[in-house]
């Protein structure tokens, strides 16, 4: 019984970060995304939400065809011209527009920059 309720705990964990139009961006993208699909053991099916600033059509075709692959939702961040030009500011209206997205469609949200990789299963998220 307890892995029926783990499992059902396990289902409604999403992934999130970002991904911006150039390489540098594409590779540590796909390394994370790579990651939790090879390490994070039971988490390793949960839904991954990919933030693109601009339009994941200027995304380099390899970069979109691995991602597609790898079973990824792109969502376009829709940027406000209201946003200050503060440093770390975009990554504050990035997660803001994620949990109003994942308002009623997942129990929780693990936002990982894209610099991240997972080498294990990250139990710690499943609270």
């Amino acid at each position: 019984m307890e892995q029926v309720r783990e499992r059902v705990k396990q289902d409604k964990l999403t992934f999130a970060s970002s991904v911006s139009p150039d390489k540098a961006s594409e590779r540590r993208f796909l390394l994370l995304t790579e990651s939790i699909r090879a390490f994070a053991g039971s988490l390793s099916h949960a839904p991954i939400w990919c933030f693109t600033l601009g339009n994941e059509r200027n995304l380099s075709k390899a970069a979109k065809d691995r991602l597609s692959a790898l079973n990824i939702t792109f969502i376009r961040f829709e940027k406000d011209a209201e946003i200050p030009q503060f440093p770390f500011v975009r990554k504050v209206f990035l997660n803001a527009q994620a949990e109003s997205i994942a308002r009623g469609k997942t129990d929780l949200l693990v936002w990982l920059d894209n610099d991240t990789i997972v080498l294990q299963e990250p139990k710690g998220f499943i609270l």
